[in-house]
């Protein structure tokens, strides 16, 4: 990973409009980031967070539809988030990475 950070740091002696510098800056903080919620996905507490996750948005959903309360509604929500970060981490790193070598 410090290589690629090496990368993005190399891109601001490139480019010196405030636009560029902006979309450097941006992509660094977001791929820096994804890394992090992706090694916390790829560990074993994460595998059993993802699960745990899957599970109560399960749970959840079936207790909405059974008894029509709305609070589970933000439950839901909430655990469909985090369940969306953690898995989408490894894409979003990959999309930038992607993005990295064409600049």
């Amino acid at each position: 990973m410090t290589d690629k950070v090496e990368q993005f740091d190399d891109l601001f002696g490139r480019f010196d409009s405030k636009e560029d510098i902006a979309v450097i800056e941006g992509n660094k903080e977001v791929f820096l980031n994804a890394q992090k919620l992706q090694e916390v996905s790829s560990s074993v507490g994460g595998k059993i967070l993802i699960a745990t996750l899957r599970e109560n948005i399960t749970r959840s959903l079936l207790a909405l539809f059974e008894t029509r309360k709305s609070r589970y509604v933000s439950d839901i929500q909430a655990n469909f988030d985090l369940l969306i970060k953690l898995t989408g981490a490894e894409s979003q790193s990959q999309e930038i990475l992607d993005w990295l070598d064409e600049v």
